[in-house]
Order: C-alpha cells, then sequence, then structure tokens
C-alpha cells in the first residue's frame, strides 16, 4: 500500500472541495477516490481516458442527486465493473454505511469476487 504524508492528504481533501486543477484539469472528489484507492490496491497511477471521465462524471452525478437512474452501456474491459461497481459501491458505502447495494452478475464467482474487492477497497 502507498501511504500519503499529512500534507499530501491535506492538498488532496483541499482540491476535493474546492475543485482542485490536476494535471488533467478539475477533478470531482469520486474522481480523486479512483485514483487514490487505484493508487492503494494496484500500485500504480490510474490513467484516466476520456470514457472514464465521462462514467466518472455520471457517478458522481449519481451520489450528488443529480440523476437518478443510470446505465452503462460501454465495450468490453473499458473499467467499467472497476469504476461502476467496486468503486462506486465503495465510494457509497464510505458516504453512507447504512446505505444497500444490489450487485448482480452473470455468475456467482463473479458477483463474489467483485464483493470482495469492494470490501478490501473500503477497509483501505
Amino acid at each position: 500500500m502507498v501511504e500519503l504524508t499529512r500534507d499530501e492528504l491535506i492538498i488532496m481533501q483541499h482540491n476535493c472541495l474546492y475543485g482542485g486543477e490536476g494535471e488533467e484539469g478539475y477533478r470531482t472528489p469520486f474522481e480523486w477516490y479512483c485514483r487514490y484507492i487505484f493508487m492503494q490496491m494496484h500500485n500504480n497511477k490510474f490513467n484516466v481516458g476520456e470514457h472514464h471521465k465521462m462514467i466518472i462524471q455520471k457517478l458522481q452525478d449519481v451520489f450528488d442527486g443529480k440523476c437518478k437512474r443510470l446505465i452503462i452501456n460501454i465495450f468490453p474491459r473499458s473499467g467499467k465493473t472497476e469504476l461502476a461497481i467496486k468503486m462506486a459501491i465503495s465510494y457509497g458505502l464510505i458516504l453512507n454505511p447504512k446505505s444497500r447495494f444490489i450487485h448482480l452478475a452473470g455468475g456467482d464467482d463473479l458477483a463474489l469476487e467483485n464483493s470482495e474487492a469492494t470490501r478490501d477497497y473500503v477497509k483501505s
């Protein structure tokens, strides 16, 4: 796991709250969370593509209450499961620990694998 210094955490929180500029421009709180968790869990920088930005923004709209229903249709291996299932559910549980989510998948093994990853994200 990557440890952040106190100053790095303060800067990260400030940028999340006040719309800090990063190398790619404005980042939402959910994008900061995704980048942080990705670094923690995969020990690698999360390279955000245009399709990731669109997914992240739509999920941020859900968290902000601007969107009540969301369907994401995108090509396979695009990061949809990582963002919309593992990271979004863990972020939602951090925002409201009493919230409940239903995760449906094509098989029991996939649903269990995603649930375990989500649990690990919340614990980190």
